[in-house]
């Protein structure tokens, strides 16, 4: 049951993570050509590649595991860390960019030059949000415990044999 319980929640953290890249490449789209003169495409679709790009280290991640390479293990696991953070900074930026298209985003008369029915701010917060959820969600998921007294190598406090002739210690 567990098991079975485990495989869907990764299964809703990889959806939350795919419809995050989603939202990016299609606030993209949804910007592309509206501004002319900036550039305001770069922060979502660098968000949306990091996060779509992610999946592919994971996999790798899963592969080194699954081989038991220590050392592509560890080297998957930093690129992808390095790849959701620079994906979560972009969405972040893109946010912050999403603010200000009121002012940045302007003809020579001062209006509007977006023309969109997407409340692009909303759908910058709800890529945010879903970002958070699919990075913090699998860290808050408990393991299964491990048991500290299986070996008692290196412990000095546990016995290895039931010797009851054996006095306890005794302070001064």
């Amino acid at each position: 049951m567990y098991v079975k319980m485990k495989k869907y929640f990764f299964a809703l953290i990889s959806l939350m993570l795919a419809a995050a890249a989603t939202l990016e490449f299609f606030l993209s789209y949804e910007l592309k050509n509206q501004c002319s003169g900036h550039n305001i495409l770069t922060a979502p679709v660098i968000a949306g590649s990091c996060l779509l790009g992610s999946f592919i280290l994971n996999s790798a991640w899963l592969m080194a595991r699954k081989r038991q390479a220590a050392s592509a293990i560890r080297a998957a696991l930093f690129v992808w860390t390095a790849t959701v953070t620079i994906g979560v900074c972009a969405a972040g930026a893109a946010l912050g960019q999403a603010l200000l298209y009121d002012v940045v985003c302007v003809d020579g008369e001062g209006a509007s030059t977006l023309e969109t029915d997407v409340n692009v701010i909303l759908l910058q917060y709800s890529a945010i949000a879903l970002l958070v959820l699919s990075v913090a969600a699998p860290h808050a998921l408990k393991k299964k415990s491990t048991d500290v007294s299986a070996s008692a190598e290196g412990n000095p406090l546990l016995r290895e044999t039931n010797n009851s002739e054996e006095k306890p210690l005794t302070f001064l």
